[in-house]
């Protein structure tokens, strides 16, 4: 039977993973929104340069409605894409759950194999949770939003993993 600070560390350890996983899905959907994003407006701003060419055959109304459509579009770009800095930190945060995830699968192992007291385990478990207040720092500052097919997948692969590596 598994004792009270290896569970700890298990359900840690799965929190901290699922996390990690959660992040690079959606860091890589961020991405994906901003190069989208960044083709439309390209293909709006060639589309109101050729009109502006054909003026003679395309009203001049239609090309001051791109133009006005690619405005907009960059207005309203932070508030539909993240920022330079915003990915930043969220590849920050990913890399914070990736190193705590790492910790504690080597705690875990350390409880385990009884390389490690229960006692000692629980000092290094605390002293792990005490670093964890940058990770909440970021998480709160970033706004990442719960994405229910994100986090199903999320969830998927740390389960899949874990089960690799810690059969039960």
């Amino acid at each position: 039977m598994a004792s009270d600070i290896e569970s700890k560390i298990w359900y840690d350890l799965v929190h901290a993973k699922k996390g990690d996983e959660y992040l690079c899905l959606y860091l890589g959907h961020q991405e994906n929104t901003r190069r989208r994003f960044k083709v439309i407006t390209i293909a709006i701003s060639v589309a109101g340069i050729v009109s502006g060419y054909k003026s003679l055959k395309i009203p001049v109304i239609v090309s001051f409605a791109i133009i006005c459509a690619i405005e907009i579009m960059s207005s309203t770009e932070y508030f539909i894409i993240r920022s330079d800095d915003d990915m930043s930190k969220l590849r920050e945060l990913r890399s914070l759950y990736y190193s705590r995830t790492l910790d504690l699968e080597k705690l875990l192992d350390d409880v385990r194999n009884e390389r490690i007291s229960d006692d000692d385990a629980a000092s290094q478990f605390y002293k792990l949770r005490e670093a964890t207040k940058r990770i909440e720092e970021l998480d709160i500052l970033s706004r990442v939003k719960d994405h229910r097919r994100m986090s199903s997948k999320a969830d998927k692969s740390a389960r899949i993993y874990l089960n690799t590596y810690y059969p039960s």
